[in-house]
């Protein structure tokens, strides 16, 4: 059995009237998290998130982690 690196991502979306399809995935791409999301949500394979993070897993120094900022967030799609 081979070990795979798993990644955190947060996926975004914009709030729907009746839900908030926000959620962290853990996956090993940013393909296989999406899927992950449209199958939590029981999404069509043509639903996009507003945005796809990758969430780092280390932190250059301890405290909250700003969205805004590019030290603990990669962000891997974004939807204009």
């Amino acid at each position: 059995m081979t070990d795979t690196l798993l990644r955190l991502y947060f996926v975004t979306h914009a709030i729907d009237a009746n839900a908030d399809l926000d959620l962290l995935v853990w996956a090993e791409t940013p393909e296989d998290a999406l899927d992950h999301w449209r199958s939590y949500f029981v999404l069509d394979d043509d639903a996009q998130p507003r945005n796809l993070f990758e969430i780092a897993d280390t932190a250059p120094r301890a405290g909250p982690l700003a969205w805004h900022r590019d030290d603990g967030l990669r962000l891997v799609t974004e939807r204009r």
